[in-house]
């Protein structure tokens, strides 16, 4: 699943951009934190608040391509994608400091909206001002931004849907490959790898969906044709598979395993992450389950206000104004409780979705292998990383059920999937808006 990728993937905007912004004057970094925070808080009024907010800014003379690119992101979230673009192009053309995040968001907005033409040109300029901006840029940053763009490249070939549309996005690849200098092509060529991964993960689940639908058409074909029909297209493909000699084989096992493997071991990556995230959401409501507990004893008149101020957590910064009473408090953490128990469950559910993955690519490696053995004689060895996965979707299984499908909907849905530009390279806005907060206010280091 791509979503993962996303994480998974990984791997849009995820590093920082070249402006770092704890440098930002502290009227700058205030107003962009009240920005992100309100702007992303739900009802009709987070945006009217979010947008007042920013004009004040841009009144008082502050232009910073971070502000901008806040804003933007805050557009995006209340589904207003052309005036979030608008906010991008400032940002990412801004005549003294251009923030490169802003150009990848920009790009990706344009081409998620199918505006081609508009993608390519800002890609093609994107490529050309990244190698040119050195040293302003470093090496390792050039890096991660060409392969964001072999990443690119590789989604819009895959999501091409006739062949004169395969062809014009071939032919602007080769432009942008043209633009790429030597050094930096293995770059390109890795996020090319990854796109391809990507596609491969969507067609696994597209095939496991059509498999299972045929199982139902084959067992009605089974019945009225009979044993003769299935047995004649059981010798059929017996003569075919008779044909490969034993070095056709494996060859082609070699290539199986291969990039069975990669994907493994990228999934096992995006596993890791899940469970790290979801230990985090755990931790976190704690937190406000004492702080809850504390406000209560307020309300109850059995708490010292001492109490609250000796509270240290980073999600008691907020703390009780003096018109907010001590049950308006414990509402208000409720609330926060409850949408980070809706996170955790989209977390759990991203952990299935990663899990359901890897049964799919364990599952074609070891037919591989059986087919392998059969065909040659010859064992394969279990790797280590097979042998790993193994073992976790063993306690998968046990603890989690497949989602019942209904007559064509996960054809259906993996199909509206692999059209999707988030398959294979995500922008996610959630973690761009958790990163420049963090940037604003680094997460204190856990003590030893």
């Amino acid at each position: 699943m791509r979503v993962i990728q996303c994480w998974l993937s990984i791997w849009l905007v995820s590093f920082c951009g070249m402006t770092a912004l704890a440098e930002l004057a502290p009227g700058t970094a205030k107003s962009i934190r009240q920005i992100l925070e309100v702007g992303f808080e739900p009802g009709r009024e987070s945006l009217p608040k979010a947008k007042s907010l920013h004009e004040a800014a841009v009144k008082s003379g502050d232009k910073s391509p971070e502000m901008a690119y806040a804003y933007g992101l805050v557009l995006l979230k209340q589904f207003k994608p052309k005036e979030a673009v608008e906010q991008f192009r400032l940002a990412a053309e801004h005549p003294e400091a251009p923030y490169w995040p802003a150009w990848q968001a920009l790009i990706f907005t344009h081409f998620s909206a199918k505006e081609t033409t508009a993608g390519y040109d800002r890609l093609f300029a994107f490529a050309k001002r990244v190698q040119s901006a050195s040293p302003e840029i470093a090496l390792e940053d050039q890096k991660r931004f060409v392969q964001w763009m072999g990443q690119l490249a590789g989604a819009l070939d895959k999501l091409a849907e006739s062949p004169k549309a395969l062809e014009t996005v071939r032919k602007n690849e080769v432009r942008l490959r043209d633009l790429i200098a030597e050094p930096l092509q293995p770059n390109y060529d890795e996020g090319r790898h990854e796109a391809s991964d990507a596609a491969m993960l969507v067609e696994t689940e597209l095939d496991d969906a059509k498999q299972q639908q045929q199982s139902k058409n084959e067992q009605e074909r089974i019945e009225k044709q009979g044993k003769i029909e299935a047995d004649a297209e059981a010798a059929k493909k017996k003569a075919e598979v008779v044909k490969k000699s034993a070095e056709d084989w494996k060859r082609w096992l070699d290539d199986q395993l291969k990039q069975n493997d990669r994907l493994l071991a990228r999934l096992e990556k995006d596993y890791g992450l899940l469970e790290r995230r979801a230990q985090e959401n755990l931790e976190t409501q704690n937190q406000i389950d004492r702080e809850i507990n504390i406000s209560r004893n307020l309300a109850q008149g059995t708490g010292k206000q001492g109490a609250v101020t000796r509270t240290n957590s980073r999600l008691t910064n907020s703390r009780l104004s003096s018109s907010q009473s001590p049950q308006q408090r414990v509402d208000q953490l409720l609330n926060q409780k409850i949408q980070l128990q809706l996170d955790f469950d989209r977390t759990l559910q991203e952990g299935f979705a990663v899990s359901q993955n890897a049964t799919r690519v364990f599952q074609q490696r070891d037919l591989a292998m059986k087919k392998y053995q059969q065909m040659t004689g010859l064992l394969v060895k279990e790797e280590a990383a097979t042998q790993k996965w193994q073992d976790r979707l063993k306690k998968d299984g046990a603890k989690l059920k497949a989602p019942v499908s209904d007559k064509g909907g996960a054809v259906t849905r993996t199909l509206t999937k692999a059209k999707s530009l988030r398959t294979y390279i995500d922008f996610d806005i959630n973690d761009e808006r958790q990163r420049m907060l963090d940037q604003i206010d680094p997460p204190k280091a856990a003590n030893n």
